[in-house]
């Protein structure tokens, strides 16, 4: 249903996480070379993370270190809720029972695809959460989750995130990148959505706090991201496939 790759276990080789219906998957990667047995597998399941095999709907994956212990945790959704399997792990051993499941948000969710984004809104060193959700038959809204983990909770459970509060009403949401965009030390949001490239100047280092939307027109969207300083002038450039590129 869906994988992301990180380095969960601090050994500098990158892992798998996987989706499947009974759970999450991680295929530990043993630095060993390709090969057929270059992975170890661990499998995480428990009621939170059971997903009916008749469910179609498009799982998110999203991995950060949401409570800035230097490990990787895990973000999943399920049909209605939101689920953090927080990584407890010592050194570069790495099983099951490091990581413990956090049920953080029950949501109603009808868009089939739901979607999160991570990123350092308030420079506090806490990835906090944008997320796409269904407003209407021909709306989705944009929300976000504060991380306040150490201040309301030491776990990260339902009391480590405040919210969600509305951000913005777009036309069928395709993605969001998190990024700073104009190099003044704070991370925009930016949305591609229906036909239109959507950009949310960070107004505030501590709250969250945006300008207007300035817009870019899109033709023929596929998918639109940022894709580093192509230029060398201190800019993050976007790329948007199957049409142009930008730089902004």
């Amino acid at each position: 249903m869906g994988f992301a790759i990180n380095d969960l276990n601090s050994d500098g080789n990158l892992d798998i996480v996987a989706r499947t219906d009974s759970g999450v998957v991680i295929f530990v990667n043993k630095g060993i070379g390709f090969g057929n047995n270059m992975f170890d597998r661990i499998l995480i399941q428990g009621p939170d993370l059971y997903m009916p095999s008749t469910n179609q709907a498009t799982q998110s994956i999203t991995l950060s270190d949401f409570d800035n212990n230097g490990k990787i945790d895990i973000l999943v959704t399920g049909p209605n809720s939101v689920v953090i399997l927080s990584n407890y792990s010592y050194g570069t051993s790495l099983g099951a029972v490091n990581f413990p499941i956090y049920k953080i948000r029950t949501m109603q969710r009808v868009n089939p695809v739901w979607k999160f984004f991570s990123g350092n809104i308030t420079n506090d060193n806490l990835p906090d959460l944008i997320f796409h959700n269904y407003y209407d038959s021909s709306n989705d809204t944009i929300f976000y989750l504060k991380n306040t983990f150490g201040t309301t909770s030491f776990s990260l459970d339902s009391a480590a995130f405040t919210g969600p509060s509305f951000l913005k009403l777009f036309i069928h949401p395709q993605t969001t990148k998190i990024c700073d965009l104009n190099s003044d030390g704070k991370m925009d949001v930016n949305t591609v959505f229906y036909s239109t490239l959507g950009l949310q100047n960070n107004i505030s280092a501590t709250s969250f706090s945006f300008s207007p939307i300035s817009s870019i027109t899109l033709a023929n969207v596929k998918s639109f991201m940022p894709i580093g300083d192509l230029t060398g002038d201190g800019k993050i450039d976007w790329s948007q496939h199957g049409s142009s590129s930008y730089a902004l």
